[in-house]
């Protein structure tokens, strides 16, 4: 049985890479069971603007710009 439904908003705290710490709002817009595997995958769209995903996103296309001109 599904855990969380379809059109159900659904909040989750996420860290990465120790620094960030980010707190995301998103609403399940659909289901997947896998036959190898027992656990549901959910997909899931962002219902608002984050702020510091964008800066994240941001600094981590930085980072990799820097590594591939070998700065």
């Amino acid at each position: 049985k599904d855990k969380f439904t379809i059109g159900r908003t659904v909040r989750l705290q996420l860290t990465l890479n120790e620094k960030y710490e980010l707190q995301l709002s998103c609403q399940v817009i659909r289901t997947q069971q896998f036959e190898e595997r027992p656990e549901l995958l959910y997909g899931c769209k962002l219902v608002e603007k984050n702020a510091q995903l964008t800066n994240y996103l941001m600094k981590v296309q930085q980072e990799k710009q820097r590594q591939k001109l070998g700065l």
